[in-house]
């Protein structure tokens, strides 16, 4: 495995714990290199105190851009990578082209996507 890069974390546990446990796997040869996904800049330098982080991936499109801000100076500041997702607006230019259809997600109960209002079913 390149990178071991979780989608999410759990808030109860410290980043520091997090990124320990990864980095051993890096030491043990089975990642060769660490990311985070959805993390505020005191996350990412928590994070890359422990071991260093090569990539962050946030959304980040023409309707979502608090990434410039804060985190990309920060990726920049520390040297890591960032992943964009979501360049088109998650389903904004897909529903627009009828080539997505609220009907084709099937979001597993229980699923975090589940409760984010931009990718639960609609009602």
């Amino acid at each position: 495995m390149w990178i071991l890069l979780p989608a999410s974390r759990r808030p109860a546990v410290p980043i520091e714990d997090t990124v320990g446990a990864m980095a051993r796997l890096v030491t043990q040869g089975k990642a060769r290199y660490l990311g985070l996904s959805e993390a505020g800049p005191e996350t990412i330098r928590r994070a890359h105190a422990v071991h260093p982080i090569a990539a962050l991936q946030t959304e980040y499109s023409l309707w979502t851009r608090e990434a410039e801000t804060e985190i990309l100076p920060t990726c920049r500041d520390l040297g890591i990578g960032y992943v964009a997702y979501a360049p088109l607006g998650r389903a904004s230019w897909a529903a627009r082209s009828g080539a997505w259809r609220p009907s084709r997600l099937r979001t597993p109960a229980g699923a975090c996507h589940a409760t984010r209002p931009r990718t639960s079913p609609a009602t």
